[in-house]
């Protein structure tokens, strides 16, 4: 099993600026890359159909997701995603 998003989700960036949908079912890998806090973090990896400007934010910045935005968590990490 994968983690994805479990619904669709409207994203917000920095200064409510930009705004971005990352839709239901988009696969997600962990933050490993953050300090570890008390609830797991993750990146929305790219999407079917997304906009450039939805991939810049993307590369520059990412989609940070908590684990209330994800279904999947009982699975091993993937390696690939």
């Amino acid at each position: 099993m994968r983690i994805v998003t479990t619904e669709d989700i409207e994203y917000r960036g920095a200064f409510g600026i930009e705004h971005h949908v990352i839709p239901a079912g988009t696969v997600c890998i962990e933050a490993e890359n953050l300090p570890r806090g008390l609830t797991p973090k993750f990146w929305a990896c790219e999407w079917d159909g997304m906009s450039e400007a939805a991939a810049s934010y993307a590369r520059n910045y990412g989609f940070l997701l908590g684990d209330d935005d994800v279904e999947g968590l009982d699975c091993e990490p993937q390696e690939g995603l």
